[in-house]
C-alpha cells in the first residue's frame, strides 16, 4: 500500500509538472502571438502613414513641396506616389529589357502600349491622318515629378498645336507618343525604335532627348538582375535528364538549397569612362539616322540639360544639398570639345546650356524637370524643327 501510495505520489508530481509546463509553453505562445500581431498592426500603421507621403519626400524631406509652389501638398503626394510605385516601376519589355509598367491614376497614366498619355495623344495604333511624332528618352522625357500635361511631349504638343492652327492647310493635325522610360538611355531608345519601326509604326518625325543617362549605355538597368536569372535557368536546365535519382532529390526542399534572386533589386553597373559613352552615343546616332533614312522618317536628337552643368544649382536648385562634390560634367565637356572639332549635323539641337542664365529652380528633385522647365525645353525643340521644316513632307506609308 505504501508502495502504491508513492507511486501514486510521483505521478501526481509527473503530471503538475507537465501541466506547469504546458500552462508556461501556452503563455509563452499566446504572449508571442499578441506580440506578432501587435507589431503588425504597426508596421501595417507606419505604411499607411508612409502612403500618405511619397517616396520623393522620403527621400529628400518637405522641401520637395517648394518645388510645386502652386500645387496642394496632398496633390503632391499623390502624383508622385503614381509616379514612382513603391513595388517596381517596370515591367519586361522584348528587345528593350523593360518598360514602364501600365498604370492609370489622377496624374500619370501609362498604356499598356508601353506610352505615357500626352496632350494631343492619340490613340493606338497611330492614325495616317495625323501628324504623329515619337519622343524617346529616359525618365525626364517620361516625366517623373510631373503630371501627364507637363511633360516635355504634352508642352511640345502644345507648341505644335499652335503650329498647325497658324497654318491649318499645311500641316496636319499633330499626335505625341510619349516613349521616355525610366534608365533609358541611347542604346535603349535606338532598340525602341527599331522595335516599332519593323512592327510597322512609322511616326512622321522621332525625337530623341538624351545625355543624363548614357552611364546605363553599355549596361541597361536590371542587366545584373537578368544575367542571375539566366545562371538559375541554366544551372536547372543541366539537370535535363528524368531519373529516379533526379525525382528524389526533387523531393528534398531543404538538402539543396537554390539562392533566392530578388529580381527588383538594382545591381550598381559598371559604368563605360566617359570617353566610351560619348562614342556609343554618336553610334547609336548613325544606326538611327541610317533607319530613318531607309524609311523615311525624320529625326531630331536633342542632348539635354542636367543640373550640374553650365547652372547655377548652388543658388537656385533646391536640391543643392544633395549634389554637393559635384564639381561639373565631363560628358557634357566632351560633347562640346566633339562640337568644336566637328561639323554640326542639322539633325542635332544642343540644350546643355540652355539654364545659364535662368535664375530659378527648375528641378523637382536631383535630376528631373519641372513643368515650367520642360515647357522651355519643349519651345526650343518645337522652334528647331520647324526651323528646319521637318513637319512638311508627305504622310508616311504603312506597311
Amino acid at each position: 500500500m505504501a508502495m502504491m501510495t508513492s507511486n501514486g505520489s510521483k505521478i501526481a508530481r509527473i503530471a503538475r509538472f507537465i501541466c506547469s509546463q504546458y500552462v508556461l509553453v501556452a503563455a509563452t505562445a499566446f504572449t508571442a502571438l499578441l506580440l506578432f500581431l501587435l507589431l503588425s498592426v504597426m508596421v501595417q500603421r507606419s505604411s499607411s502613414l508612409g502612403a500618405l507621403t511619397n517616396p520623393i519626400v522620403e527621400k529628400y524631406g518637405p522641401i520637395v513641396y517648394k518645388a510645386y509652389p502652386q500645387w496642394k501638398r496632398q496633390d503632391v503626394d499623390l502624383m508622385l506616389r503614381e509616379a514612382w510605385l513603391r513595388e517596381n516601376n517596370f515591367v519586361y519589355d522584348s528587345f528593350c529589357q523593360f518598360k514602364e509598367r501600365p498604370r492609370k491614376g489622377r496624374y500619370v497614366n501609362v498604356s499598356d502600349d508601353g506610352y505615357r498619355q500626352s496632350y494631343l495623344g492619340g490613340n493606338w495604333p497611330p492614325s495616317g491622318q495625323f501628324f504623329n511624332v515619337f519622343v524617346f528618352g529616359g525618365s525626364t522625357t517620361f516625366g517623373y515629378g510631373v503630371p501627364d500635361g507637363q511633360t516635355i511631349p504634352s508642352c511640345l504638343a502644345r507648341f505644335l498645336e499652335k503650329l498647325q492652327k497658324e497654318a491649318p492647310q499645311q500641316v496636319r493635325p499633330f499626335r505625341v507618343y510619349n516613349f521616355g522610360r525610366g534608365y533609358f538611355a541611347s542604346s535603349q531608345e535606338r532598340a525602341l525604335f527599331e522595335k516599332l519601326v519593323v512592327a510597322g509604326y512609322l511616326p512622321d518625325l522621332a525625337v530623341f532627348i538624351d545625355g543624363a543617362n548614357e552611364q546605363f549605355n553599355e549596361r541597361p538597368r536590371f542587366t545584373s538582375t537578368l544575367e542571375q536569372l539566366m545562371k538559375q535557368t541554366n544551372l536547372q536546365g543541366e539537370w535535363s535528364w528524368n531519373t529516379p535519382l533526379k525525382s528524389w532529390l526533387g523531393r528534398q526542399k531543404g538538402l539543396f538549397p537554390q539562392a533566392k534572386v530578388n529580381v527588383l533589386s538594382n545591381m550598381a553597373p559598371k559604368y563605360p569612362p566617359d570617353e566610351r559613352r560619348l562614342s556609343n552615343y554618336f553610334a547609336n546616332q548613325r544606326i538611327i539616322r541610317a533607319i530613318s533614312t531607309a524609311f523615311s522618317v525624320p529625326v531630331v536628337f536633342v542632348w539635354q540639360p542636367v543640373p550640374r552643368y553650365l547652372y547655377n544649382y548652388k543658388a537656385y536648385d533646391l536640391f543643392a544639398f544633395a549634389l554637393e562634390g559635384n564639381s561639373g560634367d565631363v560628358l557634357n565637356e566632351l560633347m562640346n570639345q566633339h562640337l568644336s572639332e566637328n561639323v554640326a549635323t542639322n539633325d542635332f539641337l544642343n540644350l546643355a546650356a540652355i539654364q545659364q542664365d535662368i535664375k530659378r529652380n527648375l528641378y523637382v528633385d536631383t535630376i528631373h524637370y519641372t513643368g515650367d522647365f520642360c515647357n522651355v525645353i519643349a519651345e526650343k525643340i518645337a522652334k528647331f524643327c520647324a526651323d528646319h521644316n521637318m513637319f512638311h513632307h508627305p504622310k508616311q506609308a504603312s506597311s
